[in-house]
């Protein structure tokens, strides 16, 4: 029997069936547009789920997947991380998930490709302008010409991921013009102690400032899909809803999440194309 291949669409896992069935949909299409088959796979969380509330389907681990398959003849692996950056998932457990397996599978193949933002293409640019795509439905359905945005992301660990989150405040900026009186970049929450202090200012720091007091703000989620931060009943929300009870004057509406983007999709799938040409270094 020949060694079989598997193509891997890993993001971080969520408790929320949704956030999972979700980024199945993202799978399928991702599948569709390199035309190579993808397992969509999490990396933690995720098997904790019912199956019932996954179709009878049960999530998979990535642990899990490099345990069961090279058992079956799958020796060969490429991964494609749904992460905006270098996550100390992509630099420390992923690789260290990956190690355990070779050590068990000596002669698996295991390619990973980079994450969603790259500094060797033009992924930034084009994430920004689908963050802009978001707040340009929200404009279109209120009416609105310009408001001011808030670019959310969950906060970070890691300098590089939010240099990345800065980044694309930036370009939503750019690309937004007179639609955008602001686009100011902030976190969900953030780790204690002055090492973490680059992810302020924290979102509700920053709506209940002074500075936004009425009027339409938009809150653009650097989120993929809906689960415990981003879904209806999340942190944000609960968030908002703390922020609206001290300033009832302010209106505050998010975007969807970026996962169902066709633009996100593309991105992907160069992503896989690519690393599946690869040479395994």
């Amino acid at each position: 029997m020949c060694p079989q291949e598997m193509a891997l669409l890993v993001d971080n896992g969520s408790l929320r069936s949704e956030a999972v069935l979700a980024f199945r949909v993202l799978a399928a299409r991702l599948s569709c547009a390199s035309g190579i088959i993808v397992r969509p796979v999490s990396a933690l969380h995720a098997d904790r789920i019912d199956a019932a509330q996954l179709h009878n389907r049960p999530a998979e681990i990535l642990s899990q997947v490099l345990e069961r398959y090279p058992r079956r003849n799958y020796l060969s692996y490429t991964i494609v991380p749904l992460f905006f950056g270098p996550s100390r998932m992509l630099s420390h457990s992923i690789p260290r998930t990956i190690a355990e397996c070779r050590q068990r599978f000596p002669h698996i193949r295991i390619r990973m490709a980079p994450p969603l933002v790259s500094p060797h293409d033009d992924s930034a640019q084009v994430l920004a302008q689908m963050l802009v795509e978001r707040v340009s439905e929200v404009l279109t359905r209120e009416g609105r010409s310009a408001a001011p945005v808030i670019l959310l992301d969950h906060g970070t660990p890691v300098r590089a991921v939010n240099h990345i989150r800065n980044d694309l405040a930036r370009r939503m900026g750019q690309l937004m013009g007179q639609g955008a009186s602001a686009v100011l970049p902030a976190s969900m929450e953030r780790r204690e102690g002055p090492n973490y202090r680059f992810n302020e200012p924290l979102v509700e720091d920053l709506l209940s400032g002074g500075r936004f007091e009425r009027g339409l703000l938009i809150l653009s989620l650097l989120f993929l899909f809906p689960g415990r931060h981003a879904g209806p009943g999340g942190d944000i929300e609960q968030i908002c809803d703390r922020v609206r009870g001290r300033q009832p004057k302010l209106r505050i509406i998010q975007t969807v999440p970026l996962g169902s983007s066709p633009a996100l999709t593309k991105i992907l799938a160069r992503r896989l194309i690519e690393t599946e040409a690869m040479v395994e270094a």
